[in-house]
């Protein structure tokens, strides 16, 4: 997917974090800079990034998430909603340094959406095995 069809799905800008009419619609993050994405992401510094990072948090919906794979080229990696944000130096510290000193206000911890038929494979390979035994 380009950057200009990415803009049109979560909306565009310059955050890793989307929004429009104030409500996070989606996550566009590049792996050089959030390496464990996007189970955890850097949140940079600037009261913008830390206000959407918690807004994210306290919107509690899960978001469709794209990472860079090029220039120009993103790939779709699922849904996810944030679960936590740290600002512990502790916690900065020990995610954040592939990312200059001082250059990280906290870390963004999120949880991926369990995909449905994945849940429904489950289920029924659990009553088969329920039914032979």
């Amino acid at each position: 997917m380009t950057t200009k069809e990415l803009a049109i799905i979560i909306g565009g800008g310059d955050s890793y974090i989307r929004t429009r009419k104030n409500i996070v619609t989606g996550l566009a993050v590049k792996p050089e800079i959030n390496p464990d994405a996007p189970d955890i992401i850097l949140v940079g510094k600037g009261p913008r990034m830390r206000a959407n990072a918690e807004k994210f948090l306290q919107q509690g919906q899960y978001v469709p998430v794209y990472m860079k794979q090029a220039k120009n080229a993103w790939s779709y990696v699922g849904e996810y909603k944030a679960v936590s944000y740290s600002r512990e130096p502790e916690i900065i510290e020990k995610y954040g340094e592939v990312r200059r000193p001082g250059s990280v206000d906290g870390v963004l911890f999120c949880h991926q959406r369990m995909k449905k038929m994945g849940v429904i494979c489950f289920i029924l390979v659990g009553w088969m095995w329920k039914r032979e035994s």
